[in-house]
């Protein structure tokens, strides 16, 4: 081909490889402007979906319902499985009072179901209409998609759990285990009124869907309370059949700490740790054994809550001590919830085989609803309750005494 006739070709390459580019660099230009200036992308390219869809929630958001209708049509004509179009439109349609609203909110949430905005207008319209398992289906899945928030949410379901009937609903969403659920319970327990607390953790048990770790939850939360009757009345329900509950229960160490109710907690306390095993007992039986590690400690590990109504009445144990060191001596105290201490048996110290030991206290009428049996150490908070040895009781037991 001679020379002058591929001038031309040569212009004609370079100005399609110049259109390219510029596309290019206008397609580029676009997308960095479609979250920031959708009105600037849109003169680059009218139909830049990304564009499109920011504007219509921009539009939403400023109350230009027609315009972030026309919008979303628009981008579905461009890209016709656009989820997020619809919910632009049911939103809009559900702020103008629509007939189609609720219709159209069904179609928005099959074809966007991760959309935010449109599950939070879901659920307040289930609640208003009181179609609560509606409107929980809605909160529960706002909260597995944000799990954040929950910050929002948890408090305003624990005030509203106050409602038999939205307690019921929740505890059936709960029944599920949503992942959120302990997080939720966790609030429930620390802001909760005490029915809002009842109500959900009694919707629960109906269900058989409160396992041991929750109980143990909403009994202390009842204690926290002061509802120690309350508290005592729904631990026994846990018990099954039985002929009678000694004031100290499993004051033997037949079984393991319950850690629930008014039975044994092994509780951590630094510088102590607790084992309940056979053999450790009297006569080889099964007891509890306390080794402490020569660092400070406020106390031993075992404590049980009690429920003993005023009165008279003597505490005893069998104990045995190895090498047991420590500034004032160890004592197995009774003290009144928020009040006195009723009962001190101690000091435990030195080395001996097992031994008796007792004392006899009073429970106040007042000031004393509920008490905690728990060994302590009195020695002034810091070094100075440093405990170092080994301490084993058994048979621990309240007798009540005939009145003076």
């Amino acid at each position: 081909m001679k020379a002058a006739l591929r001038i031309p070709f040569v212009v004609v390459g370079l100005l399609v490889l110049a259109w390219v580019g510029w596309t290019a660099i206008q397609v580029t230009r676009a997308d960095a402007l479609a979250q920031t200036d959708p009105e600037a992308a849109l003169r680059i390219d009218p139909d830049h979906p990304q564009a499109l869809l920011r504007l219509a929630w921009r539009q939403l958001g400023n109350d230009q319902t027609e315009a972030a209708m026309a919008t979303a049509r628009h981008l579905l004509a461009v890209e016709p499985g656009q989820g997020d179009a619809f919910a632009v439109l049911a939103l809009a349609a559900a702020k103008r009072g629509d007939a189609n609203a609720e219709a159209l909110a069904k179609i928005a949430l099959q074809r966007a179901p991760r959309n935010r905005d449109l599950r939070t207008q879901e659920a307040t319209r289930a609640l208003k209409a009181g179609d609560l398992p509606a409107a929980m289906a809605q909160i529960d899945a706002l909260l597995r998609l944000t799990p954040s928030r929950g910050k929002t949410l948890y408090p305003a379901l624990a005030q509203q759990s106050v409602d038999q009937a939205f307690a019921d609903a929740l505890a059936a969403t709960l029944a599920a285990d949503p992942p959120w659920r302990r997080a939720f319970l966790n609030v429930l327990d620390s802001k909760g009124t005490a029915v809002g607390v009842d109500q959900v953790y009694s919707a629960l048990r109906r269900r058989g869907e409160l396992p041991e770790a929750e109980t143990a939850r909403w009994l202390d939360r009842m204690i926290a309370d002061g509802r120690w009757g309350e508290a005592y009345a729904h631990w026994v329900g846990t018990l099954g059949p039985v002929q009678s509950i000694p004031l100290v229960r499993n004051g033997k160490f037949e079984d393991q700490p319950s850690g629930i109710g008014f039975g044994w907690r092994n509780v951590r306390v630094a510088g102590v740790f607790t084992d309940v095993a056979g053999g450790v007992g009297t006569n080889g039986s099964r007891g509890a054994h306390m080794r402490f590690i020569a660092r400070p400690a406020a106390g031993g590990n075992l404590r049980q809550a009690l429920l003993l109504a005023p009165g008279s009445y003597r505490l005893s144990l069998q104990a045995r001590a190895e090498f047991l060191r420590s500034d004032q001596g160890l004592f197995w105290s009774i003290r009144c919830d928020k009040g006195p201490t009723v009962a001190r048996l101690g000091p435990l110290e030195g080395s001996f085989d097992w031994r008796p030991v007792s004392v006899d206290f009073e429970v106040p009428a007042e000031k004393c609803p509920g008490q905690w049996l728990e060994l302590v150490n009195p020695a002034v908070r810091g070094s100075a309750q440093q405990v170092s040895g080994d301490l084993w009781v058994d048979d621990v037991a309240i007798t009540p005494l005939p009145a003076s």
